[in-house]
């Protein structure tokens, strides 16, 4: 059987069988990954900390959004981006660290009057 002729112009593309041994694949493998770690690792790193979300921030530091909350009007460095805080992980270490263990404290928030001057007993709709 014959194969069709390549046009004019268009790229011919070449394929190739390679056969290996399950030792040599292991080390061309290995060869690779050893060659992508080290191209990684020589890559400059951003001098400019990434800074975290409220959220994120949480996460990393396996507590609520709300206390993070609560930490920044405590005094805990952060930085607004628009009106969202965002917070750098080792400030925030350092501030725990230096703050000690001591706990949060959740303030209750005011009764809402739904209707002036009547205040309501239940929480129920």
């Amino acid at each position: 059987m014959q194969s069709p002729p390549i046009p004019i112009g268009a790229q011919a593309r070449a394929l190739a069988v390679v056969v290996l041994t399950a030792e040599q694949l292991r080390e061309l493998v290995a060869e690779a990954v050893s060659d992508a770690l080290a191209a990684q690792a020589s890559r400059p790193t951003s001098s400019t900390p990434a800074l975290l979300s409220r959220h994120e921030l949480a996460h990393a530091l396996g507590i609520s959004a709300a206390s993070v909350g609560r930490l920044t009007v405590e005094g805990m460095a952060c930085v607004y981006v628009g009106k969202a805080p965002r917070y750098s992980l080792d400030e925030v270490r350092a501030y725990l660290d230096a703050r000690g263990q001591r706990g949060t404290k959740a303030t209750k928030s005011p009764a809402r009057e739904l209707i002036p001057g009547v205040r309501c007993l239940s929480r129920a709709r």
